[in-house]
């Protein structure tokens, strides 16, 4: 079924400031939050007039799916499972089919038949228990990754990753939306006696050639966190074609481990990375307390490094406050400056009564309307000489802004017009939701917005040489329906080009608030590529690989246990990789083998021996 949405229906404001609409904006945005089991599949197609032919690609998204399992609810709307949408234009018509996203804690959840172990921003209620404490979650799959998607090439056409705030890439398959598991990268790049249990979400593609979630046509730089003796932000590149192989860039020295680094900057020669001044106390994730639970503090002021993409040197410059951000807008350099526009909020965004992270704000009305740590639009400005680092506001509330996205052509380079979501659109309502197209370089503001219908991320996707010359692509769902609708827009306009009614609604089942173009291949632009999906915020504590482990020693030493170790995995693994994991896990175990390990004449054998003595522990626990 098509809906052409009739232009007269919509509120378009054009202003240097804000469009108020006096009146109730969020009807039925609780129901967004309520289990969406339903899967589509195989796809169900429909026309999509309005829309030009030659526009062919694929659209995806993820949003919530299911609440509870088992009699353990969950409290923090990102822990939940989730679902992958696929919309794939091409000759006139959509094919939309969604899946939930058969993740390792998903499959040990549906094995044990409640809520798997695993880091969770808030923990269910009533809580999950373990004799081990927190070491249970410390050591499962942690592989909830639903933030963004992106793909790169490689010999045999193009590989597609899932991504969250750990250093695991999931590979999934864009056709059939099956996980085929953790890519298995072959490098060995990382500090002896340390662990990555962490990383950044956003890939960043080079300057000028597109975006992490589109079509990069370059390399793409990414994050991995470092801990042992010394704490380390490692920042990698994958080469062009190469997704299974990452090149350490720098690796950066930091004064305690971050507490999130879910997006950073990049520009034609360095990468920008602002340390929040908060980190997560790992004895209290020992202790067993969730991720919201264990944050800490750390510092009034805020380290910024700046990191030489060519030889890898750091200038470490300060910015005199807490910068709290998750999303970059866009950054570009000078010869003399560096700029630098995120999202940012004046306290953490991760708070248990954030609308941003618990369900329990988003559910009610008042908690989330007074709700007052708000992001806003703001300029870094790095002078490179001195070091100094000044803050300006390119907004100011009322509304919160989050999002945001650029022409492709123009991420690491000079911009005027951004996009992004805004809340609080009618300035009292959080469930006020907007698509803002806002020109930073004349104050221009225009809105695509209807009272009680809540958009996903925008994603811009170029048709010409103009900087807002091409589409906007959304999904919008109506409170007032319970109907979800793919809508394209005149980026230009913010008009409706096309609106298409699909299969399955998502008010009442779902939060679908990252979007990405992965596959676009067409004969109307040159070299097409599209903006990333992003999530608004995502903290996660990635494990120890025991797999990874095990590998490594049967590779590189004289080890009769290992070899077989793995053969008996492979023959139990029924679940996924993360079924592998926790096979691994109980054969390690057993003390014959931790104490082969610690007696071995092989150096990574024994630097693993405590390793598996932790694994040990947990898995007789469980």
């Amino acid at each position: 079924m098509v809906a052409l949405h009739a232009a007269g229906s919509l509120l378009l404001a054009l202003a240097s400031g804000h469009s108020h609409i006096q009146q109730a904006s969020d009807f039925g945005m609780e129901g967004l939050f309520q289990d969406s089991l339903e899967e589509v599949f195989p796809a169900q197609c429909q026309d999509t007039p309005g829309l030009p032919e030659a526009l062919e690609g694929t659209f995806v998204i993820q949003s919530t799916a299911q609440y509870s399992m088992g009699g353990k609810e969950f409290r923090a709307w990102l822990d939940t499972f989730w679902k992958v949408h696929t919309m794939k234009l091409s000759k006139g018509q959509l094919c939309y089919k969604t899946r939930l996203i058969r993740t390792g804690f998903y499959n040990n959840s549906l094995h044990k038949g409640t809520v798997a172990p695993g880091m969770l921003f808030l923990e269910t209620s009533p809580p999950r228990e373990c004799l081990a404490l927190g070491l249970c979650n410390m050591m499962a799959a942690n592989d909830n990754n639903f933030a963004v998607s992106y793909r790169m090439r490689d010999g045999n056409g193009y590989r597609y990753a899932l991504m969250t705030d750990t250093e695991v890439h999931l590979d999934f398959d864009v056709e059939t939306l099956d996980v085929i598991g953790k890519r298995d990268f072959r490098d060995d790049w990382g500090k002896a006696l340390h662990m990555r249990k962490g990383g950044g979400t956003h890939l960043q593609c080079e300057a000028g050639k597109g975006t992490s979630a589109g079509d990069c046509r370059g390399d793409l730089y990414g994050l991995v966190f470092e801990q042992g003796a010394s704490t380390f932000v490692d920042l990698y590149r994958l080469r062009s074609g190469h997704p299974d192989v990452r090149e350490l860039v720098s690796r950066v020295k930091v004064p305690f481990a971050p507490g999130s680094f879910h997006s950073f900057g990049l520009t034609e020669d360095y990468a920008i990375l602002p340390l929040s001044p908060f980190t997560i106390d790992s004895l209290s994730l020992v202790e067993g307390k969730d991720l919201m639970h264990a944050l800490k503090d750390n510092g009034e002021n805020t380290p910024i490094y700046i990191v030489s993409l060519a030889s890898g040197e750091v200038q470490q410059v300060t910015f005199p406050g807490k910068m709290y951000y998750v999303h970059v807008v866009n950054s570009w350099q000078n010869s003399t400056h560096i700029i630098w526009d995120a999202a940012a909020n004046p306290e953490k965004s991760f708070s248990s009564d954030n609308p941003a992270i618990a369900l329990a704000a988003l559910r009610n009305k008042t908690v989330r309307d007074t709700c007052s740590n708000l992001q806003s639009i703001r300029r870094y400005t790095i002078e490179l000489s001195s070091g100094t680092v000044t803050e300006s506001f390119i907004t100011d509330g009322p509304s919160a802004i989050d999002f945001p996205k650029v022409n492709p052509a123009h991420y690491g380079l000079t911009y005027c017009i951004y996009y992004g979501v805004e809340w609080k659109h009618n300035g009292h309502d959080y469930g006020s939701w907007a698509l803002r197209k806002h020109n930073v370089c004349t104050g221009e503001v225009s809105f695509f917005y209807e009272p009680s219908t809540y958009v996903s991320e925008g994603v811009f996707v170029p048709s010409g040489d103009g900087e807002d010359e091409g589409f906007l692509f959304t999904v919008r769902t109506s409170g007032l329906t319970n109907k979800s609708t793919f809508v394209t827009l005149d980026a230009r306009t913010m008009q409706p080009v096309s609106e298409v009614e699909l299969p399955q609604g998502w008010a009442g089942s779902a939060m679908a608030l990252g979007t990405q173009l992965t596959t676009l291949t067409t004969s109307l632009w040159f070299d097409t590529f599209a903006p990333p999906k992003a999530s608004p915020l995502v903290l996660m504590w990635s494990p120890v690989s025991i797999f990874a482990v095990y590998s490594e020693v049967a590779a590189e030493c004289s080890c009769p246990f290992c070899p077989l170790a793995l053969e008996i995995c492979r023959s139990m693994s029924h679940f996924s990789n993360a079924h592998f994991e926790v096979c691994s896990l109980r054969l390690a175990a057993s003390a014959f083998i931790v104490l082969h390990l610690s007696s071995s004449s092989c150096v990574p054998a024994r630097a693993c021996a405590p390793t598996f003595a932790v694994a040990a522990a947990v898995a007789a626990a469980a």
